[in-house]
């Protein structure tokens, strides 16, 4: 884990998204693997990307201003990786 001096918006580390169409939802859902709890949706795909950029801001901010540690990028990729199916789509912003 990075303390907060270390993770900055000069460093502006890149986490990958999971987006996915969700019937039930009627939208399209984002989670962010490596952010416990960084979830959000959006009616099209480019609204979710959008909306997952904005979580990912909020996320580190909130974690910042508390001094709770952030995961860096990728430190959960590990057990992701092997679940992410052929074709589905991903964004690292």
């Amino acid at each position: 884990m990075a303390t907060p001096q270390q993770v900055s918006a000069a460093t502006r580390p890149r986490y990958r998204m999971e987006i996915a169409w969700s019937d039930a939802d009627d939208a399209y859902r984002v989670a962010v693997p490596d952010l416990p709890g960084c979830v959000t949706h959006g009616a099209t795909y480019g609204k979710a990307a959008r909306m997952g950029e904005e979580a990912i801001a909020a996320w580190l901010a909130g974690a910042r201003h508390w001094g709770r540690p952030i995961p860096l990028p990728g430190s959960v990729a590990q057990a992701f990786a092997a679940g992410v199916a052929e074709g589905e789509r991903e964004e690292t912003f």
